[in-house]
């Protein structure tokens, strides 16, 4: 994944994660649906499409679709493809544009998500920004408990942290993260004993 930086206004560079969305348009679904069914049938395995932050508001949408959430399902229906959860993406949004985090999971067909990635991030010129540069955000914690609870089919989760963010946060801190989230797997998804 390619990561946009900019510099603030003291010179520091900050990186801003991908900041362009795709409108929720029928015309952008069947664009990312031609590619994503090309994929899928050039290496026979599903395509897992990620939720991004996004932090353009008022694109335009055609009625039908409506939002993020309605381009996603479109896509899916469209191409077949599976989805890859990104929760800290969701949070993101979530705090950018005044929606609820937790409601808005209600809207995700969780029985399509194979994989989930959690991260960190920070505030940057007035917006939340999907930075992978710190620990997990407690909101994000809470919306893992919720989307294992009830997706039966999530093969992973994943903790993305950008390196150059990896000594700041320190081997402690990220072996803290791992463990937090394989707490959270587990309590989700027991091991089973094969019988013997």
């Amino acid at each position: 994944m390619h990561f946009q930086t900019f510099l603030d206004a003291n010179g520091r560079e900050v990186s801003a994660g991908v900041p362009l969305p795709l409108p929720p348009t029928e015309e952008a679904a069947r664009l990312v649906t031609v590619r994503a069914a090309a994929i899928r049938d050039r290496y026979g395995v599903p395509f897992l499409l990620e939720n991004t932050a996004y932090y353009l508001p008022d694109l335009p949408a055609d009625p039908e679709i409506g939002d993020e959430f309605g381009l996603m399902d479109r896509i899916e229906a469209l191409s077949g493809c599976r989805r890859l959860l990104d929760l800290h993406n969701l949070y993101c949004n979530a705090l950018n544009f005044g929606f609820a985090p937790k409601s808005a999971l209600t809207r995700i067909p969780l029985d399509r998500v194979l994989e989930i990635h959690i991260a960190g991030g920070s505030w940057c010129e007035g917006f939340y920004m999907d930075g992978h540069n710190g620990r997990v955000p407690g909101p994000v914690w809470e919306l893992l408990e919720l989307a294992l609870s009830r997706a039966p089919g999530i093969a992973g989760v994943v903790f993305e942290i950008l390196e150059e963010y990896v000594r700041r946060l320190g081997p402690d801190g990220i072996a803290r993260e791992l463990e937090r989230a394989c707490t959270v797997w587990r309590r989700h998804h027991p091991v089973r004993r094969a019988a013997t």
